[in-house]
């Protein structure tokens, strides 16, 4: 009970991770592709 409790909460904790890392990365590839093409 309390390893799935643990691994529930960690799965939690990582999808909300995940879901706050994505549109960073996907901002941060965005920038650079501009910056990369404003430069050249």
């Amino acid at each position: 009970m309390l390893i799935n409790n643990l691994a529930f909460e960690w799965l939690i904790l990582l999808a909300l991770v995940m879901t706050c890392l994505a549109p960073v990365l996907l901002l941060g590839l965005f920038i650079k592709d501009f910056i990369s093409k404003t430069i050249w």
